[in-house]
């Protein structure tokens, strides 16, 4: 390949970080990008956050240039624009672009302190992990290929103990951590990552590596179907309650077919049947002890809520990335209840109110798998005495064992195997998404659809249930 058609690629810190992922993941990045899966919805909602939050860190240090250079087109241009205003000492600089014929990096924050500069990465996360400091230890190491080399570098991350009282207050929400040693500590080992990295966007070919636990850690990879494409089918695959090792030590092994699996797990014994026969199991004494604990003198309702877990706090006394109710719906054998709260100031005080006021001392049923449900309210309601019956446990024992709910058994996967009709908002990610992003004209009556549809799903799995019992 000459040098000429070479130099149009630059390695930044995310394909840095894909490489040391996988090789292979990164070879198809930049060379088969056509093979991606579709980006799932929790991933571009991340997105769309970390946007977010970068924009609010820039307040910790107000008036910086803005030097993004929004497309990579403009990167050259933007490198040199970050050169001079170095050299003028810019007191703040955004988005500083830093570039060498084989890498780049973009920092997000430059902070001129006496007379050296610090050097800030912001991540919309509660935590530091291992791979943020890989990345800021790669975008060091561009720095100073560069020719700059800042006094100081860290992560600003964000406080899980903040609590909003009146307005954002950045200082309180963010938290600074200085890695400068840990970060040049490592300098010595990406000096020697980063060329195999490099060099792989350019191979002949994508390199020969084998799917295994690297294809989720630390990141889900978007080239999943295309290298699983010769096991994708595998009934293996298709088993909940293993761990993704497991069913690659599975896969691997002489056990590859699900006729030969033979497990001590009754629920995984169910699931093998199941796949083999394409016919479903109900569990006659799990209905059976279903059945005696949920119906009661009253009988039950049923419950579904559409939460939002939103990375800044909206009002006072929220915190970072709190569960919080947008809309909920009770039901009845004969009448449903809707009430939205994405208005709401209080909107785990009106849910509570919502169920206190259409319940009668029953049990409310529920099938979910994702913490939907803030804390505060399950312990609230617990406190009042209304008891909330999680079905989903059940599911993952073996209640009812149907191939519809493959691979993962989720409320969402159970639920919607019993929709007749599926509206276009059947996933919760979707719909909070296109919310998000201003794409939908009548964001509550979306709510609210996609709320009732699940709650008559959530009672079409119990009516199943019910008459397997009966």
């Amino acid at each position: 390949m000459s040098e000429k058609k070479k130099s149009k690629k630059t390695l930044s810190k995310s394909a840095f970080i894909r490489g040391q992922q996988c090789l292979k993941s990164l070879y198809l990045y930049k060379n088969r990008y056509f093979l991606r899966d579709p980006i799932p919805y929790d991933q571009q909602l991340k997105f769309r956050r970390g946007h977010h939050i970068g924009e609010l860190a820039h307040k910790l240090f107000p008036g910086g240039v803005n030097l993004s250079p929004g497309h990579p087109s403009r990167q050259k241009k933007a490198a040199e624009e970050t050169r001079i205003a170095i050299e003028q000492k810019t007191p703040v600089i955004y988005e500083a672009v830093f570039m060498t014929e084989e890498y780049v990096a973009i920092m997000d924050i430059l902070v001129l302190v006496g007379n050296e500069y610090h050097a800030w990465e912001v991540k919309s996360s509660l935590r530091i992990s291992e791979t943020y400091i890989n990345d800021i230890s790669f975008q060091y190491f561009v720095m100073s290929a560069a020719g700059f080399k800042p006094e100081k570098a860290g992560i600003i991350y964000v406080n899980k103990d903040y609590v909003l009282e009146d307005d954002i207050d950045p200082d309180a929400l963010f938290l600074k951590e200085d890695l400068t040693d840990e970060i040049r500590s490592r300098q010595n080992i990406i000096a020697e990552l980063a060329p195999e990295s490099y060099n792989v966007m350019f191979a002949d070919s994508s390199p020969e590596i084998e799917v295994g636990l690297h294809c989720f850690s630390p990141y889900p990879c978007e080239f999943y179907s295309h290298c699983h494409k010769k096991i994708l089918k595998s009934p293996l695959l298709k088993l909940a309650g293993l761990s993704t090792e497991e069913k690659y030590s599975l896969l691997n092994s002489e056990t590859d077919q699900i006729e030969q699996c033979h497990f001590e797990d009754d629920f995984l014994r169910k699931q093998c049947e199941v796949l083999s026969t394409g016919k479903s199991i109900f569990d006659d004494d799990l209905l059976a002890e279903l059945f005696e604990m949920v119906y009661t003198e009253n009988p039950p309702l049923f419950m579904h809520i559409l939460s939002v877990q939103k990375s800044l706090p909206e009002h006072k006394g929220d915190r970072p990335y709190m569960r919080k109710p947008y809309a909920a719906a009770l039901a009845d054998s004969s009448d449903e209840y809707y009430e939205d709260f994405s208005m709401s100031d209080t909107p785990l005080k009106d849910l509570l109110s919502f169920i206190t006021k259409n319940t009668n001392e029953q049990q409310i049923i529920i099938l979910d798998d994702e913490e939907l449900l803030p804390d505060d309210l399950i312990e609230k309601l617990d406190d009042i005495g209304v008891e909330l019956v999680n079905i989903h446990p059940w599911f993952l024992r073996g209640i009812w064992v149907s191939k519809d709910f493959s691979p993962d058994y989720s409320g969402k996967t159970i639920r919607n195997s019993v929709m007749k009709d599926r509206p276009r908002y059947f996933d919760r990610l979707a719909l909070l998404l296109d919310i998000d992003k201003g794409k939908i004209d009548d964001p509550a009556n979306a709510g609210k659809n996609y709320v009732v549809e699940n709650l008559r799903s959530l009672q079409g799995v119990f009516a199943r249930l019910y008459e397997a019992f009966a």
